[in-house]
């Protein structure tokens, strides 16, 4: 007899829950700058996909409990905001169901994407459905979902390389190409690729080149400007463009800031391009070029800096610099080089000499204090010899302890160094899972398309991009499964770090001089925090954290 009992509304082929409910999903939707330049915006528009995603499910019964907006995110980053708070809420299993216009709206980037579908959505017991392209993935009959994976991938591809090509030749002509003018400049009203005076700021850089050939210091120019109530050029740039300046944002000056204006020959009138590039069109990485590829254009715009005034304040900045040199090519100076930090804001201490009229005083201090001054952090300073007589200590005191009870001191440092690493462990071994698992499904699939093609069921022309997307993701899972391995190999030789570690230090009772090799081999970090007065007493309190071990109570 023909059992023509209709399932009720959500329930889902190969569950037992025959209980009358309603399918509760969400929504993504995506519309990228490139959409917009290939006037697709009226048919992708964020409203449209939207509406019919919405009335896709008011068609089914189906309740939309969220709606998650991706505008202006290229689909070959994965990186979006409201796509990771997706990814989020999926983890905190809020959701069944997530509804997107096609698969390109998921993203562009082929192996990525179908990563999504094979592999993520099913696992987190989530189901997809790409209404346009007809892919849900209840059905498990999602053949041609690979197919439009590549197309999507193949179209960004093509858009990024018309892209390129089109700034390529901009640049090669001289024009500014990039995305925002160095402070002091702005785009022409008419020409967006020709830069002009900022009339608002342009003579603060001037002032400023004129002030460090005068002999004023980066420093002492960016007390200057930050006492005047000058905001520094990230805050300026979102002051002047009506854009909320971040909460954590500091509007001072900086000394580094200030050099690195000084150095900049746009301030000179000259354009330079290709000093970068992205490594592909899936990655928005950034890549160094050596300088002698750059494209270097000189006089293309007004300059802030005359060649007179340009010149002079370059000779300076060499000169400077090899005084800096000549000043920190002392034994004492490398010391604790890459391994003192400030205790209060994580700056490193930079080496100092103060002068009295009873001779130099050699002493560390917080570069950000040096960078900004007293209203940004305080200036830790320590003499080299207090700081060395400190260490020296601490690591006597460390190996009489291993001397007078080795036995119950190592298994509590090794207890102390297991302790800190175990959650990355697990981690790396969650990681490792994953990327074997998927290359399990990449060899199957590349099989697959290999007999697909043999058989004739796909061109050459289709063959030929899957395998390609195939092969870089495998090659990519490889190198995650291979630097998987090695941090789980030295996770297991990490007790035997400890025991050479503690094997070193017992050599150190009694240190006549502190050196370099022997901070470097026992030593990862020592931190500096502010002294304290209190009646003629002067108290600092130093942190030193062990290799392998880290902090010692």
């Amino acid at each position: 007899m023909e059992n023509k009992t209709k399932y009720p509304v959500g329930f889902e082929s190969g569950h037992l829950d025959f209980t009358l409910k309603v399918l509760h999903v969400v929504i993504y939707v995506r519309l990228s700058r490139e959409d917009i330049r290939k006037g697709e915006s009226e048919s992708t528009s964020i409203v449209n996909q939207i509406k019919m995603l919405t009335n896709y499910a008011e068609e089914r019964g189906w309740i939309v409990d969220k709606i998650y907006k991706d505008d202006g995110f290229t689909g070959t980053n994965f990186n979006r905001p409201r796509f990771q708070e997706l990814l989020d809420d999926i983890e905190a299993r809020k959701i069944k169901c997530v509804l997107t216009k096609d698969l390109s709206r998921l993203g562009r980037n082929y192996s990525r994407v179908g990563y999504y579908i094979e592999e993520y959505f099913p696992e987190h017991n989530v189901r997809y459905i790409a209404v346009g392209d007809n892919v849900d993935t209840i059905n498990n009959e999602n053949d041609i979902a690979p197919f439009k994976n590549v197309l999507n991938e193949m179209y960004a591809k093509d858009i990024s390389r018309k892209v390129k090509e089109s700034r390529q030749v901009g640049a090669k002509k001289g024009l500014f190409m990039g995305s925002r003018p160095a402070y002091g400049y702005k785009r022409h009203p008419e020409d967006k690729h020709r830069l002009i005076f900022d009339e608002v700021v342009y003579h603060i850089v001037h002032r400023m080149f004129l002030s460090f050939d005068s002999g004023i210091t980066a420093r002492a120019i960016a007390t200057n400007l930050t006492n005047d109530g000058i905001p520094n050029p990230t805050a300026y740039y979102y002051i002047s463009n009506n854009k909320n300046v971040p909460k954590k944002l500091d509007i001072s000056w900086s000394a580094t800031v200030v050099m690195t204006m000084l150095k900049n020959p746009v301030y000179n009138g000259t354009i330079i391009n290709g000093m970068r590039k992205t490594a592909s069109f899936k990655s928005k990485k950034r890549i160094n070029v050596p300088p002698e590829d750059w494209q270097v254009f000189p006089n293309m715009h007004p300059k802030i800096a005359d060649d007179s005034l340009w010149d002079s304040v370059q000779k300076k900045i060499v000169r400077l610099g090899k005084e800096r040199r000549r000043n920190t090519q002392t034994g004492d100076v490398s010391l604790f080089s890459g391994v003192v930090y400030c205790g209060d804001c994580g700056a490193p201490l930079a080496h100092t000499t103060k002068h009295y009229k009873s001779g130099d005083q050699r002493l560390y201090r917080c570069s950000r204090y040096n960078q900004y001054g007293a209203a940004v952090c305080n200036s830790h300073n320590i003499k080299i010899e207090e700081l060395v007589y400190a260490v020296s200590s601490d690591i006597e005191t460390q190996a009489n302890k291993l001397l007078n009870n080795n036995d119950y001191y190592v298994n509590k440092l090794v207890d102390i160094a297991f302790s800190a690493k175990n959650s990355e462990l697990k981690e790396t071994e969650k990681l490792l899972k994953q990327a074997q698992n998927r290359k399990k499904i990449i060899d199957g699939l590349i099989r697959q398309i290999y007999e697909d093609k043999y058989l004739g069921k796909i061109s050459e022309q289709m063959y030929e991009p899957m395998m390609s997307n195939y092969q870089g993701e495998l090659e990519e899972i490889s190198e995650t499964i291979k630097k998987s391995k090695k941090l789980l190999t030295q996770q297991s030789i990490r007790e035997r770090d400890v025991h050479q570690w503690t094997e070193a230090i017992k050599q150190e009772t009694k240190i006549k001089t502190l050196d370099r090799k022997t901070v470097l081999s026992l030593i990862d970090r020592i931190e500096v925090f502010q002294a304290e007065k209190k009646d003629t007493n002067r108290s600092q309190r130093i942190s030193i954290h062990y290799k392998f071990v880290g902090h010692i109570a």
